[in-house]
């Protein structure tokens, strides 16, 4: 898995952990097959973290 965790965390309920796909390069045709297996928290993480860099971005880029 590309996030690293491979089972449980240790911390009861002791569940393994559920793994999707990120798109980490968008949905886009031309990236479809651009993927990585990753567990849903750390899913959520990235997203959360590519929002927050969109959202920088348009803050700081100048307006045309």
């Amino acid at each position: 898995m590309d996030c690293g965790h491979l089972g449980d965390d240790g911390v009861p309920p002791r569940k393994l952990r559920l793994h999707e796909y990120d798109h980490h390069k968008g949905y886009d045709a031309v990236n479809h097959l651009e993927v990585e297996c990753v567990c849903i928290p750390c899913h959520v993480d990235r997203e959360r973290q590519r929002r927050q860099e969109k959202q920088y971005h348009k803050y700081v880029s100048p307006a045309k």
